[in-house]
């Protein structure tokens, strides 16, 4: 069938109308492309240096010395000799309980103990010359033995009617008031010692050689810039079955009474030792399913890669792999780059 020549020509119009059409939009879309500005980015130069990698866990402060004081009778305090929360010192007295009755029969002891021995020494006399027999002086040594016996044991009673500081430091609020009958063994107050301080973690098996005796850790609390430094004194025999972590102490001064009892600590310790390796700004890594991935400066465009972090604190991340010295990382914007899209380096860097 022929095509009239009106409609071959229309035909061939309308053809020609689309083509050119499709050809500009393209032409349009690569030249759009090709005109994108660069993404301003601040970049930093990898190079590698001495670090060491901290880690920060965190830790509860703790008295270094810290003891409920109670009563081994039961008696009426009389007095009470410090005021709640005060320092006191090694052998201060702290509470003095009713001792009447036991001063009545220390009174008495020694007045009997007094005629014992008198009565034992005379008697004593008369056995060199035979003018008593030996029964009777022995009798006599017996009877001022049982009464020295009887006046130590009051003594002792008494000694216990002060309730004095087994040590120098810090006590608490005192539980009972004066006229309060207190029983034996029931906590009176505590006192701790206030010069030194504890500071008790825990941390993962694979960081057991980082913690080792008399090696050193830094510390802070909340609401305090201090940095405090601290010397391991103890760990526990054998790891926590449940976790696999080991319990640590270290202990500190504390001669400024910033730490108490019970505080939150945020404990750093060096997990690896002064090394060679390479570390970039934190603000530089992007969590991806795989872990972390960086973007790198590449003939101005960024590329995207992935890394292995050997550690990671709030400024500095230590890369285990993934980074080679003289690397330009980007450190910032990253949120509007794209793998390949075009950068402007806006600031360098040196790490």
């Amino acid at each position: 069938m022929k095509w009239p020549y009106s409609e071959s020509k229309n035909l061939i119009l309308l053809l020609s109308v689309l083509l050119y059409s499709s050809c500009s939009t393209d032409s349009k879309e690569s030249s759009t492309a090709s005109t994108l500005p660069s993404i301003p980015v601040d970049v930093s130069i990898i190079k590698k240096e001495k670090i060491d990698a901290i880690e920060s866990i965190s830790g509860t402060i703790l008295p270094a010395q810290e003891v409920e004081i109670a009563s081994e009778v039961t008696k009426r305090i009389i007095s009470i000799n410090f005021k709640d929360g005060a320092s006191v010192s090694s052998g201060q007295l702290l509470y003095k309980l009713d001792d009447r009755d036991i001063r009545a029969k220390l009174h008495k002891v020694q007045a009997e103990l007094s005629i014992a021995a008198l009565n034992e020494h005379r008697l004593a006399e008369l056995l060199k010359t035979e003018s008593v027999r030996l029964e009777e002086y022995e009798a006599a040594k017996a009877k001022y033995d049982v009464y020295t016996a009887e006046k130590e044991m009051l003594l002792a009673e008494l000694e216990k009617t002060e309730i004095r500081a087994p040590f120098s430091g810090r006590v608490g609020i005192s539980k009972v008031h004066k006229g309060a009958i207190v029983q034996p063994g029931k906590g009176l107050v505590t006192i701790s010692n206030a010069h030194t301080a504890k500071i008790e973690f825990s941390v993962p098996e694979m960081y057991l050689n980082a913690v080792k005796s008399n090696s050193k850790i830094s510390f802070e609390i909340e609401g305090s810039n201090k940095i405090f430094q601290a010397n391991i004194i103890a760990r526990e025999a054998s790891l926590n079955k449940d976790n696999r972590s080991i319990t640590i102490q270290a202990i500190t001064s504390n001669t400024q009474g910033m730490l108490s009892g019970g505080m939150s600590a945020k404990v750093h310790f060096n997990k690896l030792g002064i090394a060679e390796g390479i570390a970039i700004p934190t603000e530089a890594l992007m969590p991806s399913g795989n872990g972390y991935s960086i973007f790198l400066v590449k003939s101005m465009k960024a590329k995207i890669f992935q890394v292995e972090l050997l550690s990671r604190n709030e400024k500095t991340a230590v890369i285990k792999s993934g980074l080679n010295e003289g690397d330009t990382v980007i450190v910032s914007n990253l949120l509007r780059i794209s793998d390949n899209a075009s950068v402007n380096i806006v600031s360098t860097n040196k790490k």
